[in-house]
């Protein structure tokens, strides 16, 4: 429900009701199981998203650190019963999370800065776990897009591919992704590449 208020733009309504419901179920630490804490430090993540993109980002910053608290005694990315068949919830979901806060509000360069930190790469998931392909997906994007904005036209093209290959129908279907590759297109001052030719058909987007 959270989820559906966000892609509404009820964002008011999002935020109380994943507040409100967090308060509810917050679980005692100690002896919290990882399910427990995971739909805890979701509802969080909800309550920043709404909040961040409300115009609220010192209510969003104190959810987010609610959301880190609850990955903190997950320790790892846990897909439990309440979410297994869509996505997962851990340090690594937060820290993408935090990056998607940071584009919605425009922050381009915090967002090149921290998805190239070590704790956000692939390399790490044999000790942090796999987050879910649609959260890494989105996450991609994001960076895409930043590097897009940040004049790096090249960064954003090999994400753009990279979420190709992984997943080519879902890529075809995001209007971010359309909006990114406007936007390599605008800014690339020489002949486009044929790889960029390609994509830009991929998605749909007339150059």
């Amino acid at each position: 429900m959270c989820w559906l208020l966000l892609r509404q733009g009820r964002l008011d309504e999002a935020e109380q009701l994943a507040a409100q419901t967090a308060d509810v179920i917050e679980p005692r630490l100690s002896r919290a199981t990882p399910d427990e804490c995971a739909a805890w430090g979701w509802l969080a993540l909800r309550a920043a998203a709404a909040a961040g993109r409300n115009n609220r980002p010192q209510e969003a910053r104190q959810y987010h650190r609610v959301a880190t608290t609850a990955a903190a005694a997950v320790g790892r990315e846990h897909t439990g019963s309440f979410f297994r068949h869509w996505t997962t919830f851990g340090p690594l979901t937060v820290g993408m999370k935090g990056v998607e806060d940071a584009m919605v509000v425009g922050d381009a360069r915090t967002v090149v800065r921290k998805s190239s930190e070590d704790a956000m790469s692939p390399k790490v998931w044999k000790y942090t776990g796999r987050p879910s392909d649609d959260n890494w997906n989105r996450h991609r994007l994001d960076v895409a897009r930043a590097l897009a904005r940040t004049g790096d036209l090249t960064g954003a093209m090999d994400e753009l591919a990279g979420v190709r290959h992984a997943s080519p129908e879902w890529l075809r279907h995001q209007r971010m992704a359309a909006e990114t590759m406007q936007e390599i297109l605008k800014k690339r001052k020489r002949t486009l590449t044929a790889d960029m030719r390609e994509m830009a058909d991929h998605l749909g987007v007339i150059g």
